[in-house]
């Protein structure tokens, strides 16, 4: 009998999994493939800033730029759509600076996501992406601290 409880246990444990931010994709790291990226698509200063500010991309070109990093960062599936833990990875960027951030971007992440199914171009489904974040979370909630 304790075998079928701790079988039980286990399985309702399992399915409760939740996910867990990319954390390796902060501090030097993304510094480095924000750097690279940049250095590929000719990314300015102010791309940069639009990018951390969560505005939209100035060019199809910086939209690529913005999906290079997020490539670099393990964001999407062999099939072009985002990972799993992507709405918690960006939570987890947005808050570095402010750590009450967190739960209200998980949750717009996720809803943007699910906005944004249909789109297969990885260029314009990043941009589209921190578009939405930049568009329906608080003022304040940026990219800024995240490396």
């Amino acid at each position: 009998m304790r075998f079928v409880w701790m079988l039980l246990l286990l399985t309702a444990a399992s399915c409760e999994e939740i996910a867990k931010p990319n954390t390796r994709c902060s501090g030097e790291f993304l510094q480095n493939s924000v750097m690279r990226c940049a250095q590929i698509y000719g990314a300015t200063e102010d791309d940069l800033n639009d990018v951390f500010q969560l505005k939209p991309a100035a060019s199809y070109k910086m939209k690529c730029f913005r999906a290079c990093v997020f490539t670099e960062c393990k964001s999407f599936t062999n099939d072009g759509t985002f990972v799993s833990n992507i709405p918690q990875t960006t939570a987890f960027l947005t808050s570095r600076k402010n750590a009450s951030n967190y739960e209200i971007v998980e949750e717009i992440a996720e809803d943007c996501v699910y906005k944004l199914t249909d789109i297969r171009d990885v260029c314009e489904l990043t941009d589209q992406f921190l578009q939405c974040i930049g568009e329906n979370t608080p003022e304040g909630v940026t990219l800024e601290g995240s490396y």
